[in-house]
């Protein structure tokens, strides 16, 4: 399977953290350009954003807002996103052959999982407009979330309508923010998005991702029920002062990365324990990491962090054991 990987100002690699939220708008606006986006429009800074990137092209002089998108437009998209990565191209749908610009997308999103949901039979649809849902799905499986928080939905009169291999995909594209209801009341899950809707999710998205305020924070302790990935900064309620911390230190490779951007975040008076030496392969311990700095307690997972947390003599606010949002 192709890995998907985070890019930002960190660069790219799995989990790799952004430093910060990428701007908006530049003082020469690409959405200028474009004899059909005005400043005025809502969704300006969407297509501004996501032209200066190169995920999404023009068509002409104009960027036709108002334009449905296709499934071959979206994965081209994300397939940008992650940087275009190298595919070796296999007949996999007959009707999306070698050489097109949407090819090494398809295939690439094929074997990243992102459209499997609906894509049968081997046939892909390239120029099919996609739907709300099937774009949820798309960035859902894209961001590759292991343990979702998700919107109640319960509010909206049609989302009995949504299908099931999407309920999860909207829920947590609501709940932060990336795709949105087609009314106040109203999901539209089977309805047609526009480019410039197509636009403003895929800013959201980005913007969501490179903010380093949105790490994962869960619970894999073994025989413990997860709690759900939500932004650190809102994970403990009441705020992080006196609050315990646990990283689990060769969880990821990018641990210590990650650790270095959490204490910028925390208050000094935070309790800070640095989980090391998890891996071990033949009685040799593997990648043993140390923290980033000497704010951090050191323990050994199974001789120290093991019995401190079944016996209660540690207990944890959180436990981090990688990046997400």
């Amino acid at each position: 399977m192709y890995r998907r990987k985070f890019i930002g100002a960190a660069g790219a690699g799995a989990f790799a953290l952004a430093s910060g939220v990428a701007s908006s708008v530049s003082s020469m606006s690409s959405a200028s350009r474009f004899t059909d986006v005005n400043a005025a429009d809502q969704f300006y800074d969407a297509v501004n954003f996501v032209t200066e990137r190169g995920l999404i092209d023009g068509a002409g002089n104009g960027f036709q807002p108002d334009a449905g998108v296709s499934r071959a437009a979206v994965v081209t998209a994300l397939y940008r996103l992650d940087g275009k990565p190298e595919v070796v191209y296999e007949k996999v749908f007959s009707d999306v052959p070698e050489g097109q610009w949407y090819s090494s997308a398809v295939i690439w999103a094929d074997k990243a999982g992102l459209t499997g949901e609906f894509t049968s039979g081997g046939i892909f649809g390239p120029n099919d407009n996609v739907s709300r849902e099937q774009l949820a799905a798309m960035i859902f499986n894209y961001a590759d979330i292991k343990l979702p928080e998700t919107a109640d939905l319960a509010g909206y009169a049609d989302a009995g309508r949504i299908s099931p291999w999407a309920e999860t995909a909207i829920g947590w594209g609501i709940l932060r923010g990336v795709i949105s209801g087609a009314t106040a009341t109203t999901l539209a899950p089977g309805g047609a998005i526009t480019r410039a809707q197509f636009a403003a999710s895929l800013q959201r998205f980005v913007n969501l991702r490179e903010d380093p305020r949105n790490i994962w924070v869960l619970n894999p302790v073994p025989g413990r029920t997860p709690v759900a990935a939500v932004p650190l900064a809102s994970r403990v309620e009441g705020g992080w002062e006196g609050k315990t911390l646990v990283v689990l230190a060769n969880y990821n490779a990018n641990t210590a990365e990650i650790a270095a951007e959490v204490e910028k975040l925390l208050p000094e008076s935070a309790k800070l324990f640095w989980i090391g030496d998890m891996t071990v392969i033949a009685g040799q311990t593997v990648n043993p990491s140390r923290p980033p700095s000497d704010k951090w307690a050191i323990m050994r997972y199974m001789q120290e962090f093991q019995p401190a947390l079944r016996e209660g003599r540690l207990k944890p606010d959180a436990i981090i054991s990688g990046t997400g949002f």
